[in-house]
C-alpha cells in the first residue's frame, strides 16, 4: 500500500505530548471514540474495553484509531504505573 499524504482532517486532530493522569487519559479516550463516531476514523487496536476504561486492567493502556481517508494512525497510550502517556500520530 502506498503511503498517502495526511489529509486536512488528520492535520486538525489535537494530539497531546504529555498525558499526566488517568482522568486526562479517559478524556482523550472519549475524544478518540468521538472521532470514530464522526465516521472518518475507525478503531485500529488497543487493550481498553470501553466499559473498563477507568478500571485499568493492566499497567499499560493503549488505543489506536486510523483515518479512513489517508490511513494515518493515532495512538493514545498511558502507563498507569508511571502516570504518563501521550496521544500521538503513528504507532
Amino acid at each position: 500500500m502506498s503511503k498517502k499524504k495526511m489529509c486536512d482532517g488528520c492535520k486538525a486532530v489535537q494530539t497531546v505530548k504529555r498525558v499526566e493522569n488517568l482522568d486526562e487519559f479517559v478524556s482523550l479516550h472519549e475524544y478518540a471514540k468521538n472521532l470514530i463516531d464522526g465516521g472518518e476514523y475507525e478503531y485500529d487496536g488497543g487493550n481498553i474495553p470501553d466499559e473498563l476504561a477507568k478500571q485499568w486492567p493492566q499497567d499499560g493502556l493503549w488505543y489506536r484509531i486510523r483515518c479512513k481517508t489517508c490511513g494515518t494512525q493515532f495512538t493514545l497510550w498511558f502507563d498507569v504505573f508511571d502516570s504518563k502517556g501521550k496521544f500521538k500520530k503513528g504507532k
